[in-house]
């Protein structure tokens, strides 16, 4: 099959004019050179950088120190022949916009200099041999560079130069983003302005604030510039100017004056801080005016009187009359507004509020498919506070009524789940196989089949046992349930083969041969980031065994570990003994050990887990940062990064120093040792809290009556803390056994687990 993909792209090769394709024999498991992707302490850094001959490296050293200067200065020095220029001149260009961006704090008086050359060598550069990465990043590189000389010149007045350089970026204006365009045409009126040219002037602002109405020194300019201005052109922005003042939103639908009587009556109630009757005067509203002006004002704020009523029924008292009388009312609306209202208790954790709810709202539209989902939200309700028998009438409820519902899956599992704590191993077999005839996800597929074996276990029936487990090993080998099953049945955990053949052929193009040897190149380098982008030239095939295992190790080495886990993606559909744990260290890397295992660290966390953490939160990107502001190797949000401040005592810049790896892991090894030391030594628990936040897990312990059973994972209302967990545990369990010798996991698995 590979020699056939291989001939195949040999042809394919003379059409797209990639040259012909020759097969090579490599070693398969070369690892490249690489810089450490750190430096150590400055002086030593700086004493790395003047030992160094070749000044491409030092031309990454410098970037690598911040030191934007050198790194120019460097770059210059690398030979015009060498296979890299093109990324070289990237480099400078990157370099000499960072010593020359308006918020650096250089005063260096060549910034601009520096940054005019950079630009001339890139622009005047071949184009030839350079693929679709290199050419976006380049482009981009010049538009950005343009930009910030422009804006350079202007700060420093130095009027002519702004003007020629104006020229050049108008003639790809288009290619700008327009906020970007509206500060090309900002710097165009300040031109003007220095040559009196007003009017001229004053049309550059204009389309400036048309292109971006938030440019706020563009208004200022309007104004200040207006009264120089002829009497004859002035008239025609006079108009235009007065829209410059923010005009107030008003709504320009007002309500009746039966429904603004109610409103008056509700807000009076609340003002007097009297619930019982607002609420009543609310649900007046909404009865007599359903889709009124103040509907929605009107179920926002029962459901924040409901809040207060809440946090009131926490105290000694217990649930307070009041609140009880609002849910009652709640009972009394709408389908859709009964949902939105449990739905809302139920993200709250506000189990026992949002069943009632819930069930009402699906009872309300019985028969309507979006039944379904407000049934399966009540009897996940239900389930969570433990109130195992109305769960399992609901979900009784979707099976029967709504076949065809996508809830099906997830309710006959989530059944199965209450059968194994019921001590009822047929019950959770009849619903796990109840799922498992349905079309599954990847997950649904994995957590039907592990709790069908776990109940064939409870059950002790044999071949149930023998297929189910050997359905996990085989299918789901490397995941925290294959390992689970494969234990059971080998009686130890799966141990790797050396791999035996160094060699391996490969069927490369002239062209990405050049490719391998400019990554190669730039891995020594330490510019980890282009080599990754080098390699891109191979996405566009599909490649053989070989070929993968051997551009597995230049990722690696770059530290661009989302490409290596893609590429052996593969390896977790083959059970164990089929993988050499040379391809498996690469997906278990022990990337930052320095840092993870220093003995201070140690003394608080297994390094093994930090690794672990730092695979699934980042794939070991240092700079990563996510949708919700979680950033760095372990991803801590600010918040929490300014409480472990105050407790080591630090000095650290936040949030930028989170991007600092030394910093990052010894911020979150703290943090995750107090949650370990908070959950009693339960590393999986305290996975959950890391992940969701203690004070959910707190909740839906809280709401489980304080009761971790076996099932606890999978029964979490929330499927990306599920699956975090499993992923980290089976990272743990991984790294554990190919650097740490373990060959039992604890009984049982999921259990406190210390971390050494």
């Amino acid at each position: 099959m590979e020699r056939h993909l291989s001939y195949c792209f040999l042809i394919l090769s003379t059409f797209l004019n990639l040259g012909f394709v020759h097969p090579l024999t490599v070693d398969i498991e070369e690892t490249p050179k690489a810089s450490k992707w750190s430096l150590e302490e400055e002086e030593r850094q700086k004493k790395t950088l003047k030992l160094s001959k070749d000044p491409l490296t030092r031309a990454g050293l410098s970037e690598a120190l911040e030191d934007w200067e050198g790194c120019i200065t460097n770059a210059r020095l690398v030979s015009k022949k060498s296979l890299v220029r093109n990324w070289v001149e990237l480099l400078e260009l990157s370099c000499a916009i960072r010593l020359a961006v308006p918020e650096s704090k250089s005063k260096n008086k060549m910034a601009a200099t520096y940054l005019e050359g950079a630009l001339k060598r890139i622009e005047s550069s071949p184009k030839e041999d350079q693929n679709k990465s290199l050419a976006d990043k380049k482009a981009g590189a010049i538009l950005q560079g343009r930009l910030i000389l422009c804006q350079y010149f202007q700060k420093h007045a130095r009027w002519k130069e702004l003007r020629s350089e104006l020229q050049k970026a108008f003639l790809v204006e288009n290619e700008y983003s327009k906020p970007d365009r509206a500060i090309l045409f900002g710097l165009a009126g300040e031109v003007l302005v220095a040559e009196r040219q007003w009017t001229d002037a004053l049309l550059q602002f204009q389309r400036a604030r048309d292109l971006d109405p938030d440019t706020s020194f563009v208004e200022t300019r309007i104004r200040a510039i207006l009264p120089m201005v002829p009497s004859s052109a002035r008239e025609q922005f006079e108009s235009k100017i007065k829209s410059l003042s923010p005009i107030e939103n008003i709504n320009p639908v007002n309500p009746s004056p039966d429904e603004l009587e109610i409103v008056n009556q509700a807000e009076s109630f609340i003002n007097r801080n009297d619930p019982a009757s607002a609420v009543e005067a609310l649900s007046k509203l909404l009865s007599k005016f359903p889709g009124g002006v103040r509907a929605k004002w009107a179920q926002d704020k029962i459901f924040e009187l409901l809040n207060i009523e809440i946090e009131k029924s926490k105290g000694p008292n217990g649930p307070s009359v009041i609140k009880k009388k609002i849910l009652s009312s709640m009972s009394e609306f709408d389908s859709d507004r009964q949902f939105e209202w449990g739905k809302a208790l139920f993200d709250m954790q506000m189990y026992a509020d949002a069943a009632p709810l819930l069930k009402n709202s699906a009872d309300l539209i019985s028969g309507s498919s979006r039944a379904a989902k407000g049934y399966y939200l009540a009897a996940r309700a239900f389930q969570l506070g433990n109130e195992y028998s109305k769960a399992k009438e609901v979900y009784q409820t979707i099976l029967k009524k709504y076949p065809s519902a996508s809830e099906v899956a997830d309710a006959a599992i989530q059944w199965g789940l209450i059968g194994i704590n019921d001590n009822d191993p047929s019950e959770a077999i009849t619903h796990f196989e109840v799922a498992r005839s349905r079309h599954l996800t990847n997950q649904q597929d994995l957590i039907s089949l592990f709790w069908l074996y776990q109940s064939y276990k409870m059950k002790k029936a044999e071949s149930g046992i023998l297929d189910t487990s050997s359905d996990l090993i085989k299918r789901f080998g490397l995941t925290y349930y294959g390992i689970i099953a494969y234990q059971d049945i080998r009686k130890s955990l799966p141990q790797f083969t050396k791999s035996k053949v160094k060699t391996g052929k490969v069927y490369f193009s002239h062209q990405e041969n050049q490719s391998i040897e400019r990554a190669r190149m730039l891995i020594s380098a330490g510019l980890f980031n282009p080599a990754a982008d080098e390699l891109s030239v191979f996405s566009s095939r599909p490649l053989s065994q070989d070929e993968e295992q051997y551009l597995v190790n230049f990722y690696s080495q770059s530290v661009h570990y989302q490409k290596v886990f893609s590429i052996l993606s593969s390896l977790f559909d083959e059970a164990p003994e089929k993988k050499s744990d040379f391809l498996v260290k690469k997906l278990f890397p022990k990337e930052f050990w320095e840092f993870v295992s220093d003995d201070k660290l140690r003394s608080e966390v297994d390094p093994l887990l930090l690794l672990s953490v730092m695979k699934q939160e980042s794939a070991f990107d240092h700079n990563a940062v996510s949708h919700s502001g979680a950033i760095g190797l372990l991803q801590m949000i600010p918040p929490t990064a300014q409480e472990m401040k105050i407790e080591l005592k630090s000095d650290i810049d936040l949030p930028s120093g989170l991007s600092d790896p030394v910093t990052n892991i010894r911020f979150c090894a703290h943090y995750l040792m107090e949650l370990i030391k908070k959950y009693n030594g339960s590393v999986p628990l305290a996975l959950a809290a890391y992940n969701a936040g203690p004070k959910r897990i707190n909740q839906f312990l809280n709401a489980k009556g304080g009761q971790v059973r076996d099932t606890w994972v999978d029964e979490l209302p929330w499927a990306e803390t599920s699956f975090y967990v499993k992923s980290i545990l089976k990272n743990y369990v991984m790294y554990r056994i190919l650097y740490g010798g373990l060959t039992q996991l604890p009984t049982p698995p999921w259990a406190n687990t210390s971390p050494n």
